[in-house]
């Protein structure tokens, strides 16, 4: 009798594997994790650190760019800064500020208005 139930549950196993072969699969199957492009380093299709890299070399040039994001004052990085970041490529702008993308043109505007001031007439 315990030999006829093995052979029934063998015979039950095989037919159940065989048959899970042909189900399609369904949203209990496990799935890649998605990934958020622009997000992780090696998402990034230039390289972040030639874009910093000009500013960097700018002494408190990072800083005055912080500052100025985190209080919302764009008028009080130096002209040195300004220069540099409006010498940065096009291309490097959404790479530096992938979660914020409205950052750029504030800064690259103030800056452009640092750099050259409005002429009295």
């Amino acid at each position: 009798m315990e030999n006829k139930s093995r052979v029934l549950f063998a015979m039950f196993l095989v037919t159940a594997l065989s048959i899970s072969d042909f189900v399609k699969p369904g949203l209990a199957e496990v799935q890649q994790p998605q990934q958020f492009s622009g997000l992780f380093p090696s998402d990034f299709p230039i390289d972040l650190s030639k874009c910093w890299s000009t500013l960097i070399n700018i002494p408190g040039c990072l800083l005055q760019i912080s500052t100025s994001i985190f209080s919302g004052q764009f008028g009080s990085i130096g002209i040195p800064c300004c220069k540099e970041f409006l010498a940065v490529s096009e291309s490097c702008l959404p790479q530096m500020f992938p979660l914020t993308p409205f950052i750029a043109p504030l800064l690259k505007d103030s800056c452009s208005r640092t750099v050259t001031p409005p002429t009295k007439q």
